[in-house]
């Protein structure tokens, strides 16, 4: 771990302690993320100085994700959960939804499309969320059980889904009387009152590396790509994102916005596409791309 610090313009000329790394985004300009070259006393830094302790990335100003709780959305709460199933930063999540949203020229009853979906959590908390812009959302994957956990998740944006949920939960309480069931039960209530419309769901199975079938263009799709110890490509071959991508442009419209969510050290290469901006956050990077 290498300590960085946010040191305001006028400690610049001590150049000698630090080295500017970049310019702090959630500042009003005057801030810079510096590097420590090596131990300093403290009273080095005279002016404003706020400590941050990370690995070196770019440091993204949030501007669609609110910073809430979100504990009602953890997995296997109030959302269906199995093991081997990933979840999604709820903030993260809703953040490049909006900034998706923001190169779409459609605002409102959006076709999001999930085509890695997993077990629909991304999906359905953004579903939850975006209830007055989401019209429709699907999702496909190679997983069969996972599939069917997804459409269980997605039929929770519905009120004869989330009530079932609510009533599964209300009986754990009774056969085991937990406090993590109650919590589940007001969690469950809580989403419950997110619900202020019906949004249509598909979930099918593809893969994706194959090609996908779809009855119509999506206006978004997001996607978390396969990487880690949970989840990786089915496929063993080395053109995995090659093939990736050959879907994405076949399945696309020239207004079709994607936002794709991978490992820091992956980067998307294909002139195909144009870039419209690239963020990393953590461990994570995210590139919001369209077919030129």
């Amino acid at each position: 771990m290498q300590y960085y610090f946010i040191v305001a313009v006028e400690s610049l000329s001590h150049r000698k302690a630090f080295s500017v790394k970049g310019v702090f985004p959630g500042g009003s300009g005057n801030l810079f993320i510096c590097r420590l070259h090596a131990c300093v006393e403290t009273e080095y830094f005279i002016i404003k100085l706020l400590i941050i302790q990370y690995k070196w990335g770019y440091c993204m100003e949030y501007k669609y994700g609110k910073n809430e709780n979100y504990e009602d959305f953890s997995s296997g709460r109030v959302l269906y959960h199995v093991s081997g199933m990933t979840n999604f930063p709820v903030r993260l999540a809703q953040e490049i939804f909006g900034r998706c949203l923001q190169y779409s020229p459609k605002k409102k009853n959006i076709c999001l499309y999930d085509c890695c979906c997993g077990g629909g959590y991304l999906l359905t908390v953004l579903g939850f969320l975006n209830q007055d812009s989401i019209g429709k959302l699907m999702g496909s994957d190679v997983d069969v059980e996972l599939l069917s956990i997804a459409k269980k998740n997605l039929s929770l944006l519905s009120e004869e889904g989330i009530n079932r949920r609510i009533t599964e939960i209300e009986e754990m309480i009774d056969n085991f009387h937990k406090q993590s069931h109650v919590e589940a039960r007001e969690s469950a209530i809580k989403l419950k009152g997110l619900i202020k419309t019906h949004i249509e769901v598909e979930v099918f199975y593809a893969d994706v590396l194959q090609g996908v079938n779809l009855k119509e263009r999506p206006d978004i799709i997001l996607t978390d790509i396969p990487y880690g110890n949970l989840v990786v490509w089915k496929s063993k071959e080395d053109n995995s994102m090659v093939k990736f991508l050959d879907t994405l442009y076949g399945i696309s419209s020239s207004d079709t916005v994607i936002g794709l969510c991978m490992d820091k050290k992956t980067k998307v290469k294909d002139e195909r596409f144009e870039r419209l901006e690239w963020q990393q956050v953590g461990k994570r990077r995210f590139e919001i791309l369209r077919k030129r």
